[in-house]
C-alpha cells in the first residue's frame, strides 16, 4: 500500500472529484474568500466606533453601526448560500466517491473477495467516502478560510505596527512544529482505529449472517468476549486520539493566550510612551490579533481531521488501485453460444503449493447431460468457477463454442452461462422481483410457463400474497428444496445455453431430489447441463461422468456407468 505523506497529497488525489463539480465549487471558494474579506474589514469599524464614542460623535457612531449591520446582514447571506454549497457538494461527492468504489468492487476477482472480509469493504465504501468528502469540502474550506485569514491579518497587522506584530509571530514556528508532529501521531492511531474499524463490521456481519451456527454450537458467550475485546481496543485508540488532539490544541492555547498579553503589555508601550501606535489602530490590531490566535487555533483543530482524510484517503486508493488485483478483463466477442466447452491443458491453483488441476482436458458437447463426481476438495466446485471466469487458470486454455473465454464478452459469459449453487444466494425481496432481475423483459405468462417447468409454480401460488412474497435474506422463509427450484426458475428465465448445477440434490429430501433430476435431465435436451454431486442417484441417464481426483479428470467409460447404475440401484 503505498504511503500518503501529506494532506497536500491526499487532497490532489480527490482533485477528480472536485473537477466534475468544478463551477459549483469554483463559486463556494468565491464566497468563501467574500466571507473572509467582509469578517476583516469589520474591525476597522469596530476600532473607529468606539473612538467615535469617546470623542461624543454620534453622528459617526450611528454611521458605523449601520455600516456593521449592513456588513453582518451580507456576511450572514454570504455564509448562508455558502453553506448551501458546501452541503450539495459534500454529498456529490460522497455519492461519486461510493459509486465508483463499490463499481470497482464488483469489477475486482473473486480472489479480492476471498482475501478481504465482507465487514471490511462495507466499513470501507460507508465511512470512507463520507469522511473524504466532508473534510474536502467543509473542513478543506474551513481551513482554507482561516489560512486566507491568517496570511491578509498578517499583512493588515504589519501596516498597522510592524514591532507589535513581530511580537504576535514569536511562537508561529512552535505552532507549526507542534501541528506535523502531533500530526503524525495522529495519522498512526488513526489508521489502526480505521483497521479496527474494519474488524468491527466484519465481526457484526459474521454474527449476523451466521446466528444459526453461533447459537447452534452455543458459543454466544465466546462471541460475545470477541465483540466487547474489539470494542475496547477500539476505545482506547479513540481516547489516545483525541488526547494527541486536546493536548496539541492546548498547549498551542496557552502559548497563543501568552502572546495576547504580550500584545497588551507590549501595545501599552507603544501607545502611552513612545507613541508610535494611535488608540484606534491598537484597537483594530488587538482584534486582529485575536483572529489571528484563532486561525492558527482552527487550523490545530483541523489536524485531526485532515490526518482522518489523508488515512480514508489511503484506504479508498487501496481498494481503486493497489489491490494488487486488476479489475477482470475480458474480449468484445458477443455470440448466442452453442454450449460447447473445451478445457485444454488446464492447470489451476490457489496456493501455488497446493494445484487444483495439471493439465486437465476436458470436452463436454451441447444438448448434453454432464457429471462431475469425486471427493470433496478433489476441484469439483472450482472447476465450474474457472467456467464463469470467476478465476483465472495458471496456464492452459478454456473455451466455449472454441473461441478463448478471454475473447468472449462479459455480456456473452453472463447471458450464456448460468448457475444453481448448493445454497442459492436470493435478495430479501418478492418472489417475482427475484426472477425478474435476470431478465427485466420476461412477462407474468413466462414467469408463470418457467416456474410449473421448474415444479415451483403450484406452491407459489397457495401463498398468501402469492409472486408477491417477500422471501426474506437468502430466501430463508422457503425451505431448501423450495429455493433449489426456485433458483432452477431463475436460471431457466435467464435462458442461458449453459446450465450448471453446484450439489444441486444437497440435504434435499428424496421427493425434492427426484424433482431435481427430473428437471436437469429434461433440460439437458436443449441445454449443455453440468452437474456437480456427491449423490450417485444424479448419474442416472446422465450422458458423461468425469470423475476428478489428484488434480486430474477422467471421463467414465459406458461399462463404468453401467457398474455405478447398477451399484445405485
Amino acid at each position: 500500500m503505498n504511503k500518503i505523506s501529506n494532506f497536500a497529497t491526499a487532497f490532489k488525489k480527490t482533485s477528480k472529484y472536485i473537477k466534475k463539480h468544478q463551477t459549483t465549487y469554483s463559486l463556494n471558494l468565491v464566497l468563501v474568500i467574500v466571507s473572509v474579506i467582509l469578517n476583516l474589514v469589520q474591525p476597522l469599524i469596530w476600532a473607529n466606533t468606539i473612538v467615535s464614542i469617546f470623542k461624543s460623535e454620534f453622528i459617526e457612531v450611528y454611521k458605523y453601526c449601520a455600516f456593521m449591520v449592513g456588513f453582518y446582514f451580507l456576511q450572514a447571506l454570504v455564509n448562508y448560500v455558502q453553506s448551501l454549497l458546501a452541503s450539495h457538494l459534500s454529498e456529490e461527492i460522497t455519492f461519486d466517491l461510493k459509486s465508483e468504489m463499490y463499481h470497482k468492487l464488483m469489477g475486482l476477482p473473486m480472489k479480492a473477495f476471498d482475501d478481504t472480509p465482507a465487514g471490511e469493504l462495507i466499513s470501507r465504501l460507508q465511512y470512507d467516502p463520507e469522511a473524504v468528502a466532508d473534510i474536502v469540502i467543509n473542513k478543506f474550506t474551513l481551513l482554507l478560510v482561516n489560512i486566507l485569514k491568517f496570511l491578509t491579518v498578517i499583512v493588515i497587522m504589519f501596516y498597522l505596527h510592524i514591532e507589535l506584530t513581530l511580537v504576535t509571530l514569536t511562537l508561529v514556528p512552535f505552532s507549526i512544529g507542534l501541528f506535523f508532529f502531533s500530526g503524525k501521531l495522529m495519522r498512526k492511531q488513526m489508521m489502526a482505529i480505521s483497521v479496527l474499524k474494519d474488524k468491527f463490521f466484519s465481526h457484526i456481519q459474521e454474527s449476523f449472517t451466521g446466528i444459526k451456527t453461533i447459537k447452534g454450537l452455543n458459543i454466544q458467550e465466546v462471541r460475545k468476549l470477541e465483540f466487547n475485546n474489539i470494542l475496547n481496543i477500539l476505545k482506547k485508540k479513540s481516547i489516545t486520539t483525541r488526547n494527541y488532539s486536546a493536548l496539541s490544541q492546548n498547549i498551542s492555547q496557552f502559548f497563543m493566550f501568552c502572546t495576547q498579553v504580550a500584545i497588551i503589555l507590549a501595545g501599552s508601550l507603544f501607545v502611552l510612551k513612545y507613541k508610535t501606535l494611535n488608540i484606534a489602530f491598537f484597537l483594530a490590531f488587538n482584534n486582529y490579533s485575536s483572529q489571528f490566535t484563532s486561525s492558527v487555533m482552527e487550523i490545530m483543530g483541523l489536524n485531526s481531521s485532515l490526518q482522518q482524510m489523508a488515512v480514508s484517503i489511503q484506504r479508498i486508493l487501496h481498494l481503486q488501485e493497489n489491490f494488487d488485483l486488476k479489475e477482470e478483463t475480458s474480449g468484445d466477442i458477443h455470440k448466442i453460444l452453442t454450449g460447447r466447452v473445451k478445457f485444454i491443458n488446464v492447470s489451476f491453483a490457489y496456493d501455488i503449493r497446493t494445484p487444483v488441476f495439471k493439465n486437465i482436458n476436458v470436452e463436454i458437447y451441447p444438448n448434453s447431460m454432464n457429471v462431475i463426481i469425486g471427493p470433496s476438495g478433489g476441484g469439483k466446485t472450482t472447476f465450474l468457477n474457472l467456467l464463469l471466469r470467476f478465476y483465472q487458470p495458471s496456464s492452459g486454455l478454456i473455451e466455449i463454442d472454441d473461441i478463448n473465454i478471454d475473447d468472449l464478452s462479459v455480456l456473452t459469459i453472463g447471458e450464456g452461462i448460468s448457475i444453481v449453487a448448493q445454497d442459492s444466494f436470493f435478495f430479501n425481496d418478492t418472489i417475482l422481483n427475484n426472477l425478474l432481475l435476470v431478465n427485466a423483459d420476461a412477462s407474468l405468462e413466462d414467469v408463470y410457463m418457467i416456474c410449473a417447468q421448474a415444479h415451483i409454480h403450484d406452491f407459489i401460488i397457495t401463498l398468501p400474497e402469492g409472486y408477491s412474497t417477500v422471501i426474506g435474506d437468502g430466501g430463508s422463509n422457503l425451505s431448501g428444496g423450495q429455493r433449489q427450484r426456485l433458483a432452477v426458475a431463475r436460471a431457466l428465465l435467464k435462458k442461458s445455453k449453459i446450465l450448471l448445477f453446484d450439489e444441486p440434490t444437497s440435504s434435499l429430501d428424496r421427493e425434492s431430489q427426484q424433482f431435481i433430476n427430473e428437471i436437469m435431465l429434461n433440460l439437458s435436451r436443449e441445454h449443455t447441463v453440468i452437474v456437480i454431486t456427491h449423490n450417485y442417484s444424479n448419474l442416472h441417464n446422465a450422458d458423461h461422468i468425469f470423475y476428478i481426483n489428484n488434480g486430474e479428470i477422467i471421463e467414465s467409460k459406458e461399462d463404468e456407468i453401467n457398474l455405478v447404475n447398477a451399484r445405485y440401484v
